[in-house]
């Protein structure tokens, strides 16, 4: 799912007010980007997977630099999908 301009800044904000830092984990570069919201196909169950299961929608952010994507739960952030 897109997301709209709105729920970028409030993830942006949510970011700064958890002291998320603005370096990518993979290649060191500052500069990242918000992407959409997406939910995993799949959940852990135990030992297995379970296909189809409840899932917990999260939203990307994306390094400028060489494309790492970071997910958070719109949960935390409060962001309804």
């Amino acid at each position: 799912m897109s997301l709209h301009e709105s729920k970028k800044q409030q993830l942006l904000n949510w970011l700064q007010a958890k002291g998320v830092r603005d370096d990518c984990p993979a290649c060191g570069a500052t500069g990242r980007h918000p992407g959409d919201i997406v939910a995993p196909p799949t959940t852990p169950d135990g030992g297995g997977t379970v296909v189809g299961g409840p899932n917990f929608p999260l939203v990307q952010l994306i390094c400028q630099n060489c494309g790492y994507v970071m997910h958070f739960a719109t949960t935390s952030i409060q962001m309804p999908t």
